[in-house]
């Protein structure tokens, strides 16, 4: 009798265990651990992924890595959206010198504008930008530094063939000023002032020629 009713108290024991393992008891809090992974939402989008990365490129000329007055250089954007086989647009802006253009569409991966130094001598914050297709942002900016124009000017005077010879300016008599002046990396012809202290100039102005200018 007493080896009947201590089997039968272990069964009972050994029930109620397995009813707790198992979720049944109160508070076992087992079936946390048997919940499924919540299913993802068929309706959610993942965010568009992509890089881009943008340098620039001066002409093998230059020796340097500075951007002088009027001197042009590539800018170069390597960008890409991951899983998308389409080329993208890219915008470009700076704080200094001048853009040739202010966007390209990507060859390949890779999209380019030039870019012409202003001569202020001091560094420009250039930026590329491009929107994938999500309406996802990517950026990436570099420092450029920009040279001080360097000018140079020379002025001479000519006496004409008809004066005394002696290199000495008479009354009523004509002589030419000429200055040669030159303005690095500039294409352009430059404007020179005249003044004088004494005499009379025929033109207080006048417009360089390949780099001469000249007044009476």
């Amino acid at each position: 009798m007493y080896v009947d009713s201590l089997s039968r108290t272990f069964l009972a024991c050994l029930a109620t265990l397995v009813l707790t393992a198992c979720g049944g008891g109160s508070g076992g809090g087992g079936g946390t651990i048997l919940d499924p992974a919540p299913a993802p939402d068929p309706d959610k989008e993942e965010q568009a992924t992509g890089s881009l990365e943008l340098s620039i490129i001066f002409d093998g000329d230059t020796g340097n890595d500075i951007l002088a007055g009027n001197e042009r250089a590539t800018l170069q954007a390597i960008a890409n959206e991951d899983g998308a086989s389409g080329e993208l647009v890219v915008r470009f802006s700076t704080t200094g010198g001048t853009l040739v253009d202010s966007s390209a569409a990507t060859s390949e991966g890779i999209a380019t504008v030039e870019i012409i130094g202003d001569g202020s001598g001091t560094p420009a914050t250039v930026t590329a930008a491009v929107t994938l297709s999500d309406g996802t942002e990517l950026s990436d900016e570099i420092i450029v530094q920009m040279s001080p124009a360097e000018s140079n000017i020379e002025l001479s005077i000519i006496f004409n063939d008809d004066t005394s010879g002696d290199n000495v300016l008479s009354g009523n008599e004509r002589a030419t000023l000429q200055t040669i002046a030159s303005e690095e990396g500039a294409t352009g012809e430059l404007v020179v002032a005249f003044s004088a202290t004494g005499g009379t100039l025929t033109n207080v102005s006048a417009t360089t020629i390949d780099g001469t200018a000249t007044v009476d």
